[in-house]
């Protein structure tokens, strides 16, 4: 019995393994991102926008939290901006605002150029970034709470307009069941 036991927690370890060096993974590629994104921020204080810039380049090339990556784009466009290269200043602004449409940048903290520039480019790409979610949060729960609504607003819907759906249960909230049967992009369910 001791010895079976001994096994099955060796298996288990075995295969939980991977999970956890792949959790520990992702937390060192953070912490050396948070670490290049001070490194970042020290070089743009010094007025160092090379070296800022190849800082930068490393949290995006490390980092995969929109906290960071925002930050990083956020200051790759303000290095661009005062070495005078308007166009990759506006493809960082770009990438900033496809993490975060409803960014703002304000003339307190930035040139006002720099702010021009920035509403500039948000202004021209606002109809291809998202619109986010302009509802109060009880429109959206009502949305999502009833899976009647979904096929509305869901692209698995769009996906397979043909899909067989069927429910159970209450009309909405909890203990409500959706089923579906669809073809090989939304499978079934």
């Amino acid at each position: 019995m001791l010895k079976s036991l001994n096994r099955w927690i060796i298996l288990v370890g075995l295969l939980s393994a991977p999970f956890t060096l792949s959790a520990q993974t992702s937390q060192e590629r953070e912490a050396q991102a948070a670490s290049f994104l001070v490194q970042a921020d020290d070089a743009y204080a010094k007025g160092d926008y090379q070296k800022a810039v190849e800082d930068y380049l490393l949290v995006v090339r490390t980092s995969g939290s929109k906290m960071n990556l925002s930050r990083a784009h956020l200051g790759l466009s303000l290095c661009y901006f005062y070495l005078s290269d308007t166009e990759n200043a506006k493809k960082y602004i770009l990438r900033v605002l496809e993490i975060d449409a409803q960014k703002e940048v304000s003339p307190l903290f930035h040139p006002q150029s720099y702010v021009d520039l920035f509403n500039e480019v948000k202004k021209e790409s606002a109809g291809r970034l998202g619109p986010g979610i302009a509802a109060a949060p009880a429109d959206v729960f009502a949305q999502v709470n009833d899976f009647h609504k979904w096929e509305a607003w869901s692209p698995w819907a769009k996906l397979d307009p043909q899909a067989k759906i069927s429910f159970e249960g209450p009309p909405e909230g909890e203990g409500t069941v959706m089923t579906w049967s669809g073809n090989s992009m939304v499978g079934e369910g």
